[in-house]
């Protein structure tokens, strides 16, 4: 029988959650979850007076609660980190200072532009073709300049901005940067993640699409994990087995699991 895992999913520790470790391990629990892997906030942003991190003593202290409480689970204790060039000492520092399990690299905002995937601002004034291109640009040399994480994050976040949803891009138009990325990814041991909040925002195809996938794949990619990017009760384990089956489609044979940030392969049922 296949056990699923969520490597992506936020708790009260994280700024922008209202959901308890506890309360997302029971719904999971519910659902058939064989494991969770949180992944609390780390936004070191470019003031360092609006850094958004998670309190590490009282993760920490949850986390045990939570593993004494639901001991059919397996916890993992984990970051999504903000891949700010401008910050890598300090990330330095904090991934040496935590026992982090696993971490999430993530591309919220392109620093150095003042602009969020969010916001409906990035790319003002561009084509949609174009707006791709340059956040895929943006993404590239943030990834580049921070090595400091095991699987990069919804890669094509972008999707989730309005403009963006019925517009999905064509992997030809941007073929140079996108396997420039995929292949530093493969060459450095590093992977990608399947997230499932895609489809909580009405887009057709996790983050990222099966043709990202299938691409990463042929290139020589094995790394890969899947996540909910859960905030809320909603969310939690949220649409977890579809992205499996996507995962299986694009090609995988397994789904990567992390302890102590080494990556071991668990074999996909068919």
């Amino acid at each position: 029988m296949q056990k699923y895992y969520d490597y992506h999913s936020h708790s009260l520790i994280s700024f922008d959650a209202n959901i308890s470790i506890e309360q997302t391990c029971a719904v999971a629990l519910s659902q058939g979850a064989a494991g969770i892997t949180f992944t609390e906030h780390a936004m070191l942003v470019d003031d360092p007076a609006y850094d958004e991190l998670a309190d590490k003593a009282a993760y920490a202290s949850q986390l045990a609660q939570a593993r004494a409480a639901y001991p059919a689970l397996e916890l993992g204790m984990g970051l999504e980190l903000d891949l700010n060039p401008a910050r890598q000492a300090d990330i330095d520092k904090l991934l040496e200072e935590g026992e982090w399990d696993f971490v999430l690299g993530s591309v919220h905002e392109l620093f150095g532009h003042g602009l969020t995937a969010y916001d409906s601002k990035f790319g003002c004034g561009q084509s949609i073709k174009k707006a791709y291109h340059s956040y895929f640009c943006g993404v590239y040399e943030r990834v580049k300049a921070v090595p400091s994480f095991d699987v990069l994050g919804h890669l094509d976040l972008l999707r989730r901005d309005r403009r963006f949803t019925d517009h999905p891009f064509n992997y030809g138009d941007h073929a140079e940067v996108l396997d420039a990325l995929l292949k530093l990814l493969i060459g450095r041991g590093q992977g990608l993640e399947v997230n499932t909040a895609a489809w909580r925002y009405g887009l057709k195809e996790a983050h990222p699409g099966l043709t990202v996938l299938g691409r990463y794949r042929q290139l020589g990619g094995e790394i890969i994990t899947c996540g909910s990017d859960c905030h809320n009760l909603a969310s939690a384990f949220s649409r977890i087995q579809a992205g499996y089956e996507m995962i299986k489609e694009a090609g995988f044979k397994y789904i990567s699991l992390f302890e102590g940030r080494r990556p071991r392969q668990l074999r996909l049922e068919v």
